[in-house]
C-alpha cells in the first residue's frame, strides 16, 4: 500500500503505549505514510489516574490546512478527544475531505470510556455520538462504548443503531477462558476469539483500530478483522506490565498470524453485556 496516506487524529502521551503511537507505528508498518494530528498532550493514559492535559489549541487550524490536501488523503482514522469543539472540527475536516475523495473510508473509534465508566466529558462523548458516528464507514467501540453509543445491552442491536457499514466490536465476548471480537456487517455478525490476557495493558483499541484500517484496505472486512485481533493480542502476549508492547511485535503488525484466533459463528454466543 505505498503511497497510501491515513490521517490519524488523537491522543500523544509522554507515557505509554496509547493513541498516535501505537496508531503511527501500525499504520507506517503496514507500509502506509500517516499524517497524524494530536489532540492533546497527556502524561498517560486517562483512564490511568488524574494528570496534566494540554489539548492542541491550533487542531482545527491544522485540520483545516490539511483539508486543502484532501486529493491526497486516502483515509481517516479518530481516537480520544479532549474537547468538544476538537470533534466539531473533525467532522468538518471530514466533510471537506469527502467532497474531494467522496469513497475514503473513515473508521471512527469513540474512545470515551471502558469498563471503569467514561473518562471524557460528557460533552464530547455526546459529541463523538452525534457528529462522528453519523460520518463512520467503520466503527471500533468497545463494548462499553457500544453500549453507550447504541443505548442498548443487546450488542447487535446497539451496532446496529449506530448505522456504519462496518461496527466492530471489542472484548465483545468473553468465555471459556476466551475473549472475542464481534464483527457486524451488512447484517452478519461474526466472532473471533483468542485467549484473554488478564491484566490487559492499555493501548489495544488503538492497535487494533489500526491494524483493522490498514488490512481493511487491501482484504475483507472478516480477515482484516482477524488480522487486527491477531497482532494485536500478540502485542499483549507480548506485554510484560501495564504498557503495551506493541514494538517489540514488528512482525505480527506488519504479517498477523491469523491461525492464533478463531472464527465463530455469533450465534453460538449470546451478544448481551453481562450485567
Amino acid at each position: 500500500m505505498l503511497g497510501k496516506t491515513v490521517v490519524a487524529i488523537s491522543s500523544t502521551v509522554m507515557r505509554g503505549a496509547v493513541g498516535l503511537r501505537p496508531i503511527t507505528f501500525a499504520l507506517e508498518r503496514r507500509g502506509l505514510t500517516v499524517w497524524p494530528v494530536p489532540t492533546v498532550m497527556l502524561p498517560w493514559h486517562p483512564g490511568i489516574g488524574p494528570s496534566t492535559k494540554t489539548p492542541n489549541p491550533d487542531l482545527p487550524g491544522h485540520l483545516a490546512d490539511l483539508g486543502t490536501r484532501a486529493n491526497e488523503i486516502d483515509a481517516i482514522l479518530t481516537g480520544y478527544y479532549a474537547l468538544p469543539e476538537h470533534v466539531e472540527a473533525t467532522a468538518a475536516f471530514i466533510d471537506t475531505v469527502r467532497r474531494t475523495r467522496p469513497d475514503i473510508p473513515v473508521l471512527i473509534d469513540p474512545v470515551t470510556g471502558d469498563e471503569a465508566g467514561r473518562y471524557v466529558p460528557d460533552a464530547v462523548a455526546t459529541a463523538v455520538r452525534e457528529e462522528l458516528v453519523p460520518r463512520a464507514d467503520i466503527i471500533t467501540p468497545n463494548v462499553n462504548e457500544l453500549v453507550d453509543l447504541g443505548g442498548s445491552p443487546d450488542l447487535v442491536r446497539a451496532a446496529e443503531a449506530l448505522g456504519a457499514r462496518q461496527v466492530i466490536v471489542t472484548s465483545a465476548v468473553q468465555e471459556d477462558g476466551q475473549i472475542g471480537t464481534l464483527l457486524l456487517e451488512n447484517g452478519n455478525a461474526t466472532l473471533v476469539m483468542h485467549d484473554e490476557m488478564d491484566p490487559c495493558p492499555k493501548g489495544t483499541g488503538d492497535l487494533f483500530s489500526a491494524v483493522y484500517l490498514a488490512s481493511s484496505m487491501e482484504n475483507a472486512p472478516a480477515d482484516a478483522v482477524r488480522d487486527a485481533a491477531a497482532a494485536t493480542f500478540a502485542a499483549v502476549r507480548a506485554s510484560t506490565n501495564d504498557l503495551l508492547a506493541y514494538a517489540a511485535v514488528v512482525d505480527d503488525i506488519a504479517n498477523p498470524d491469523r491461525s492464533s484466533v478463531t472464527v465463530k459463528a455469533a450465534a453460538d454466543t449470546a451478544l448481551r453485556r453481562a450485567g
